[in-house]
This record gives structure tokens, C-alpha cells and sequence, in this order.
């Protein structure tokens, strides 16, 4: 019988695959059921095509005890037809398919950490290459995507410090290990939202700078203060320097450098951001230890991906455009330095004052 070793017990994949075949129809009418009395203004599901197909999917992965990635989002817009869908309601239609799902699998049989791996990989991978194709969705505003990435951040980010809360009281390891899974789950969700956001910012649109005066030592310290929770060593150095910028865009734009320092850079390594005062400018940059970045990569470090097997497979994503579009709109310049004896720098160059171009 083929069985995986999770670490915490055998699982028989065959086992969970009947146990899937099983549960189809049931999971399919519950599904339903739950999504009409959620959204009671609509007569079924957007997805009521697509779900059967999400469904064999998994089921064919769960009997080759593998996750895969498959590019559905040609298929996806054919099945909603023009007009009948928004970024939201897809999203929850896939959230309410995920927990039925995971609901009938567990009245059976109890899952595993790699179970739970195995299944939530496909639902990602159908939710990143829907959302990273216009052809599945229909020209949304900004404001509506912001929204939507706002409700979602803030419960992931309730159950992500619960999670890590839940890992540093216990003296279990198998509890700290699964804590540690959850939160590394909440942080692929929550990259995927930031994607989301990203691509409607580079859609041909200019970025709208909300200009406030602040220090921009106290954003650094906010956007670090959890990195030494998640095991990454951070070194904050430099000077408070007092400015007038977009708070939130160069939010964002630090929690991009800074999370892709963590994803590419040594772990035992820690990251050093460091803030410096040029004159009339404001220099901002994120450094990590480990191997340099490619000659062929660095051409393309700024140009956004066109597909979306190039964020979900290379590690490309719309995070260093968006970076290089806020700092640009600031009225500034993006550098990056990489050499396998030195780690990698990026840095931003600002304006101290950027009420100029606000209103640009």
C-alpha cells in the first residue's frame, strides 16, 4: 500500500483517495447549498462547473499522492461566461468549497499535516492562476480590491499571531510543528492577496500617493517587529529621518524587499535595513546574506511575470515592480547590488519631501 511518512504518522494515500471518491457528490450538494444561503440574492454557484472539474483534480492528486498546478484559467473564464463574476465571490465560493471539503474528509478519517499540504496546493494554484489572468476576471477598481484584501488580511493576520502565540507555549514539538505549518500557510495566502493587489496597482494605472509626514525609522520597525518570531534575525540601523511620504505604498513596498530577503536569502543570515539621510533624500535599503542574484534574473527583476507558472513555479512575482513604481512615483530611483562576497542590496532613493509629486 502506498503510505507517506508525514512525521507524525503513516498515511495510506490510496486510503484518502477512496475516502475523496466517496465524499464527491455529498461535498458537491453541501458546497451548493452553503454558497446559496451565503449569497442568497444569486440563484446557484459562479462556480458550479468549475467545481466538479476542482474536484477531479484533487482527486487525481490524492491517488498519486502528489500536489500539482495546473493552468485553468482559460477554462475558468469559459464556464462563468461574460459578466457573471467578481474577484470576491469566486474567492469565497473557493474558500466554502475548501472547508466542505475538508470537513467530510475529516468525518471520516483524521489528516495529515501532509494531507492538508496536498489538497490546499491545488485550491492555491487554481485561485493564483485565475487571479493572475484578466481573461478570468472582469476590470475591477482599485478601491474594490483593496477592500477585498483588507477583510482578508485581518483575520489571517489574528490567526497567524495565534498560531505563533500557540508554537512558543508549547512544549510539545509535534504542536510547535504544526503551528509553524499553519503560519507558513497563512503567509502563502497572504502572498497570493499581495498579488492580487500588485497587479491591479501595474495595470497601466499611476499610483495614488496619500502624502503624510512621519518617521520613516517607526515604519521600518513595524514592518521587522515579528521577523525575530519567525525564526529571521533582522538588524535595524541607521537614523530617524522625518519626511513627508505615502505611508502605505512604501509599507508595502518594504514588506515586499523584506519578504523576499527572507524567501532568497540565507535563513542563518539576518536581514539589515538600514535607513541613511543623502542630503535632501532618504535612502532606504534591505540587505541579505546568500547566493547572488543571476546575470539573466537581474534583466528581469522589474518587469512584471506574464504568466502565471512564472510566479507559482520560477519564484517570479509582481513584487520589485510594484517596488521600483512606488519609489518612481515619489519622485525617486531603485538600485540593486548583488555579488555572491557582498549578499544582495536594494535600495530606494526618495525625495525627504514627495508632496511635489502627489499631484502629479
Amino acid at each position: 500500500m502506498d503510505t507517506t511518512d508525514t512525521g507524525e504518522r503513516q498515511v495510506s494515500s490510496s486510503a484518502l483517495a477512496d475516502s475523496f471518491a466517496r465524499q464527491r457528490a455529498t461535498v458537491l450538494a453541501r458546497w451548493s447549498a452553503r454558497v446559496q444561503a451565503t449569497m442568497a440574492s444569486r440563484t446557484g454557484p459562479l462556480l458550479e462547473q468549475a467545481a466538479p472539474v476542482l474536484l477531479d483534480e484533487i482527486g487525481a492528486q490524492l491517488a498519486a499522492n502528489r500536489a500539482g498546478a495546473n493552468d485553468i484559467a482559460p477554462d475558468l473564464a469559459r464556464w462563468l461566461g461574460p459578466g457573471r463574476h467578481g474577484t470576491r465571490e469566486l474567492a469565497l465560493e473557493l474558500q466554502l468549497l475548501r472547508s466542505t471539503l475538508f470537513t467530510a474528509l475529516m468525518a471520516e478519517q483524521a489528516l495529515s499535516a501532509h494531507d492538508v499540504e496536498l489538497v490546499g496546493a491545488t485550491f492555491d494554484a487554481w485561485l493564483l492562476a485565475a487571479a493572475t489572468r484578466s481573461s478570468a476576471f472582469p476590470a475591477i477598481s482599485d478601491a474594490c480590491i483593496s477592500g477585498f484584501a483588507h477583510d482578508l488580511r485581518n483575520p489571517l493576520s489574528v490567526a497567524s499571531a495565534t498560531a505563533q502565540l500557540i508554537g512558543l507555549k508549547s512544549d510539545d514539538p509535534g504542536v510547535a510543528g504544526l503551528a509553524g505549518r499553519i503560519v507558513k500557510k497563512i503567509a502563502d495566502a497572504d502572498a497570493l492577496i499581495q498579488t492580487l493587489q500588485d497587479a491591479a496597482v501595474l495595470d497601466g494605472k499611476t499610483i495614488k500617493l496619500q502624502i503624510s509626514a512621519f518617521d520613516i525609522m517607526t515604519l521600518v520597525e513595524e514592518v521587522c517587529v515579528d521577523l525575530p518570531l519567525l525564526g529571521q534575525p533582522v538588524n535595524i540601523v541607521g537614523e530617524r529621518v522625518d519626511g513627508h511620504w505615502c505611508r502605505a505604498a512604501l509599507k508595502r513596498a518594504l514588506e515586499n524587499l523584506v519578504t523576499r530577503a527572507r524567501k532568497h536569502g540565507k535563513r542563518a543570515g539576518p536581514i539589515t535595513v538600514r535607513v541613511q539621510r543623502d542630503g535632501e533624500r532618504m535612502r532606504l535599503s534591505v540587505h541579505n546574506h546568500g547566493a547572488p542574484i543571476a546575470d539573466g534574473d537581474m534583466e528581469r527583476l522589474f518587469e512584471p511575470p506574464q504568466h502565471a507558472d512564472e510566479i507559482a513555479l520560477k519564484g517570479w512575482s509582481l513584487g520589485l515592480p510594484y517596488v521600483r513604481s512606488v519609489t518612481e512615483s515619489h519622485g525617486g530611483a531603485m538600485a540593486v547590488d548583488s555579488a555572491a562576497e557582498r549578499g544582495t542590496t536594494f535600495t530606494l532613493h526618495v525625495p525627504i519631501d514627495a508632496r511635489a509629486y502627489a499631484a502629479t
